[in-house]
């Protein structure tokens, strides 16, 4: 699971689309909006292959999503549960 952002562009046309992780996302309440903790630096580089889907969410694609941003991804915590019982 990973959120995926648009930046740039015009009204959706000529922008890039990043992966992240939903975890870097934030919400703030009062002015409810939703702030990303990421660097414009971080975002470029994350871009997203939208032509190929099956590729860019294989397990190996969305690991190195959360690797990215330095986080663990979900399914990784439930492998450590499986392997501790």
């Amino acid at each position: 699971m990973f959120a995926l952002i648009s930046s740039g562009g015009v009204m959706g046309v000529g922008g890039t689309v990043s992966a992240v992780p939903p975890g870097l996302l934030h919400q703030d309440a009062s002015n409810e909006t939703i702030h990303l903790d990421v660097t414009k630096a971080q975002l470029e580089a994350a871009k997203f292959n939208s032509d190929n889907w099956n590729e860019s969410c294989d397990t190996n694609s969305v690991a190195a999503i959360y690797a990215r941003f330095g986080q663990n991804h979900f399914f990784s915590q439930l492998l450590i549960v499986r392997i501790r019982i």
